[in-house]
């Protein structure tokens, strides 16, 4: 019984592993690093080159560090969303992360809409540690968001 539960555990690994193997060369290639580029001439922040991709569909493409989590206090550039819609990019979200030496920690999450690049909304959060509610958020404009990111050792954008 033992064997049979081993070979049935190896079989699911297996088949995890090639599927996300699958999704991440689908997805590679669309609006990943290659488009940097083109993100810095439409200057919206790009994908980090140390990234991977962590979750993809025809839909959806999320990008983050490997370990897909805030690993330091320092300011970060935590991840990238891509939402896609027939093969074009129809919103990118990117956050940004500082996880202070306080009780408080606080993010950044820029959207930017290719469309309507008027539309480009910026939402800054604030964490408090151990408390409820444990969160407090609210819309910015540009000049606050830039003036944000500019004290966290970011350029601005």
């Amino acid at each position: 019984m033992k064997s049979v539960k081993l070979v049935f555990s190896t079989l699911i690994t297996v088949i995890t592993v090639c599927g996300c193997m699958g999704k991440s060369d689908k997805c590679n290639d669309l609006f990943g690093l290659a488009y940097n580029q083109n993100r810095i001439e439409l200057d919206i922040p790009i994908i980090e080159p140390d990234w991977i991709i962590h979750d993809c569909d025809t839909n959806f493409v999320y990008w983050s560090n490997r370990q897909n989590r805030v690993i330091s206090e320092e300011p970060t550039h935590q991840w990238k969303r891509l939402y896609l819609s027939n093969k074009a990019i129809t919103q990118e979200e990117d956050v940004f992360h500082f996880e202070s030496s306080t009780n408080k920690a606080y993010r950044l999450i820029i959207r930017w809409f290719p469309d309507n690049i008027d539309s480009t909304n910026f939402r800054l959060i604030t964490y408090f540690k151990d408390e409820f509610p444990p969160t407090e958020g609210r819309y910015i404009d540009s000049v606050e968001a830039d003036s944000v990111l500019k004290s966290w050792g970011f350029k601005s954008w």
